[in-house]
């Protein structure tokens, strides 16, 4: 049997459409879900490195149980952070904060509620912001014992690219 000229024509026309569609479909899916990933697998490195970070970094610096400032500079640990590519607020409470560049200033009252929240229950809480017109992960937990919170800040514009 044999189809007339403008049935074959919309025929092939109406496959292309669905090949093409499907392609698109395919394609977004697949950013998605690799979008996903990046992000899931960022945070859970992040996550990782800020409690071993406040498991055996900051213990090891031995500091007073109510750290100064000065306490807190003499360790050394904003270097030890900076050093891994990871910049640093340390809120020692009664709004005073330590932190490892002036890009962070205001940071704690920028974060959701919910961050600082969490980690003054002793949990690891996390965040996605812009910082300094950079997007940033925020992993915020407390020092052992009766220590400040740590939030390390990672940029993370090679996963947005």
């Amino acid at each position: 049997m044999r189809w007339p000229r403008g049935v074959r024509a919309r025929l092939a026309g109406a496959l292309v459409l669905l090949v093409a569609a499907t392609a698109a479909v395919l394609g977004i899916g697949a950013t998605v879900v690799v979008d996903a990933r990046l992000h899931q697998q960022t945070l859970q490195d992040a996550a990782d490195q800020a409690t071993f970070d406040l498991t055996v970094i900051v213990p090891g610096r031995q500091l007073p149980d109510r750290p100064t400032q000065d306490d807190i500079v003499r360790s050394g640990l904003i270097d030890t952070f900076q050093q891994r590519g990871v910049e640093t607020l340390v809120d020692l409470g009664n709004d005073s904060t330590v932190q490892s560049n002036d890009e962070l200033a205001g940071l704690l009252g920028r974060l959701p509620p919910d961050v600082p929240a969490r980690v003054g229950r002793g949990e690891l809480a996390y965040a996605w912001l812009t910082v300094a017109g950079r997007p940033r992960l925020v992993v915020g937990g407390l020092a052992p014992g009766s220590g400040p919170a740590f939030y390390f800040v990672r940029d993370v514009s090679a996963i947005q690219e």
